[in-house]
């Protein structure tokens, strides 16, 4: 999530709490009431879509890795095989390629994954009729060609991911802009307590100033700005 909206966010949250602390001052103006209980549960469901969002990548990420400890044992049965055929037939280069250690093969990076794969797809190709003797029958790699497809299906097209993400970012979006309007409508009730509860008030539109992350100040006066944020998002 980029920083602009998280800057909001907080906002959000702090302007909330705030409120909640004074409960005392407005629970008894209806107005102020319903638009607090808005902004509480606007921001319960802007919550909800922002773990949401963090967990769909992730979610494919281990989806990834839990689909690849499987390939990998059957990775190392394969290589094991070929190992010996290429040692009792002296093929030496065939049995460098499928010298690799079970924790070699488990900790193989996503790209290196891939490549490897693709490696002992081809000794498969050209040998695989010749590991019968050694346990390996044409059930089992065929068996094996047909997991890796799936495997590669999840690690090279993450695209649902991204449309998820997207789609999760739009919703986002539209949770933001009713918050703020939600905020505009309170700015304007809460300035009517400025008389007899001042502190609050300042409380209140001082938590309504959206911090930068950056660090941008006002240039003339090289303090933050005064004004409550209005919810234009500056990219």
């Amino acid at each position: 999530m980029k920083n602009v909206y998280k800057n909001r966010i907080n906002m959000y949250k702090t302007v909330l709490s705030i409120v909640k602390q004074h409960e005392t001052i407005w629970g008894g103006t209806p107005g102020v009431v319903n638009s607090v209980n808005r902004l509480e549960n606007s921001l319960i469901s802007l919550n909800e879509k922002e773990s949401a969002q963090g967990s769909v990548t992730l979610g494919v990420s281990m989806a990834r890795e839990m689909f690849f400890e499987n390939v990998a044992d059957k990775m190392i049965i394969l290589h094991d095989a070929l190992w010996i055929y290429a040692k009792s037939t002296n093929q030496f280069e065939l049995q460098a390629r499928n010298h690799h250690s079970p924790s070699k093969v488990r900790n193989l990076g996503s790209s290196k994954r891939l490549i490897q794969i693709n490696t002992l797809l081809i000794d498969l190709t050209n040998h695989g009729t010749e590991l019968a003797f050694f346990g390996v029958t044409p059930a089992t790699i065929e068996n094996f060609v047909s997991l890796v497809s799936e495997y590669q299906l999840i690690a090279l097209n993450p695209r649902m991911s991204i449309v998820s993400r997207k789609t999760i970012t739009e919703e986002i979006t539209r949770d933001l802009f009713e918050i703020n309007e939600i905020l505009q409508i309170l700015d304007r009730l809460i300035r009517s307590f400025n008389e007899q509860e001042s502190n609050f008030v300042l409380l209140y539109f001082n938590a309504r100033i959206k911090v930068d992350l950056k660090g941008k100040r006002n240039h003339r006066s090289g303090a933050p700005p005064v004004e409550p944020d209005d919810g234009t998002i500056i990219e």
